[in-house]
């Protein structure tokens, strides 16, 4: 089975027992934390957090690691003391 890995991009994604937002929810997870992906459907993905909880989470939740675009930006400051 291929899986892939993501983060989540939202401040709190709940993790459902089933994909369907009126199922139980089993756990949290929080901006930016990794999650891997076992299963992909339309709605839903099923995951798995860092601590070893598996459930489903939505897809407007989460991105994949490969559609993360960093933007760099250089920060310049010219500072004259008196």
């Amino acid at each position: 089975m291929h899986q892939d890995e993501g983060h989540v991009n939202v401040s709190v994604a709940n993790l459902y027992r089933d994909a369907a937002y009126g199922s139980e929810m089993i756990s949290q997870a929080l901006l930016g934390e990794m999650i891997i992906v076992l299963k992909k459907d339309k709605n839903f993905s099923h995951v798995q957090l860092p601590d070893g909880y598996q459930g489903w989470i939505s897809n407007f939740q989460w991105v994949a690691n490969q559609d993360i675009k960093l933007d760099t930006k250089r920060v310049r400051s010219h500072f004259l003391g008196m």
